[in-house]
């Protein structure tokens, strides 16, 4: 690995913020690849950006999803030797083949258009050299985004006659007005736009009870607050536009409308490691159910969601040789020890 890769990874790992950091990579849940779907056996040719090395594949997705100076879509993770490469291509526009050992990991992410603006509420801007018209939010983010005769870079929302301005503008040039006016700034890349991990549903609400309650925020609050929950896997949030009141949750299942609310769901995989809490360098003594060997964490995962001759609540997994034991024990009822290259990974469902 070049000097200049050693320092990206470092950097990343320093701007990023701890709570993430926290929630996601070292002792807490798995689920930062869980914006990505993983392809077992596959990798991504001639089309990497950025070459690391790292522990796990959570770190390399953790890399991916904080890069600045590219939009990463997708990378390869060698699993014997750590390798980490990280590429602004996808399955449909790069050339996937077959390697052992390797997993391609391909990042989801929404198509509504809105999600590639910041939301800035009690603002709005007088300039509209890009056009004006009169829609949704998601149809005016749509219509800046692809606009071509100007650099469309914000664009301010009406809400009570529905009207947009569009404008090539800095959105620091926003002025002050009534509760009913909105700015969207669109963000330079895909790393700060938190809504683009979410597929939204307009006029819908939960019908779960949920875990945390935010107020006077905007949806994007909303999202970066559910990427960053530790205490639980948050799956979904409910946003009030006209109150800025959001809930969030670790349900999706049953949704009902509701007039001024946006119901929000997290893309997720369905890989099973989306399933599990992962603890770095410890081992569970217990006696193991099932051992497999020369198997990735996605797969032991996999045979532990997918068990049906007993109820798999934990494993150990081995980086190194890539041993993996399987156990109907909960974590809490067994001895834990710190162990060098081993992983705990935990049901969370």
């Amino acid at each position: 690995m070049d000097k200049s890769s050693i320092f990206l990874f470092y950097l990343l790992a320093a701007v990023l913020p701890n709570s993430l950091v926290n929630a996601c990579c070292w002792d807490g849940y798995a689920a930062e690849v869980c914006p990505f779907k993983e392809s077992s056996d596959r990798y991504i040719r001639y089309n990497k950006v950025v070459s690391l090395k790292t522990e796990t594949p959570e770190l390399c997705a953790q890399a991916c999803l904080g890069v600045t100076d590219f939009v990463c879509r997708s990378f390869d993770y060698g699993h014997e030797e750590g390798k980490c490469y990280l590429s602004d291509t996808t399955s449909l526009t790069g050339d996937v083949v077959e390697k052992h050992k390797w997993s391609f990991y391909e990042r989801l992410m929404s198509a509504d258009s809105l999600c590639q603006f910041e939301q800035k509420n009690g603002l709005s801007i007088d300039d509209n050299d890009c056009g004006s018209m009169k829609g949704t939010p998601e149809e005016c983010a749509k219509t800046c985004l692809e606009t071509t005769s100007c650099d469309c870079n914000v664009f301010s929302y009406q809400r009570d006659t529905n009207e947009c301005l569009l404008a090539s503008q800095n959105s620091r040039t926003a002025r002050s007005n009534d509760k009913w006016s909105i700015v969207f700034d669109r963000m330079d890349t895909l790393t700060t736009a938190h809504l683009c991990n979410f597929n939204a549903s307009h006029g819908m609400h939960s019908m779960s009870v949920p875990i945390t309650r935010l107020l006077k925020s905007t949806a994007w609050d909303c999202a970066h607050a559910c990427l960053i929950e530790e205490s639980f896997l948050c799956k979904a949030f409910d946003y009030n536009h006209d109150t800025g009141e959001c809930h969030i949750g670790n349900k999706h299942n049953e949704i009902a409308e509701a007039d001024g609310w946006s119901f929000y769901k997290r893309i997720l995989t369905s890989d099973a490691l989306c399933h599990f809490k992962v603890t770095n360098h410890k081992f569970v003594v217990s006696d193991n159910t099932k051992r497999l060997v020369k198997e990735t964490p996605e797969k032991c995962a996999r045979a532990c969601v997918e068990a049906v001759d007993f109820e798999c609540r934990t494993f150990n997994y081995a980086r190194g040789d890539g041993s993996c034991y399987l156990s109907d024990m909960e974590a809490s009822t067994m001895e834990i020890k710190e162990l060098d290259g081993w992983y705990l990974y935990e049901r969370v469902d």
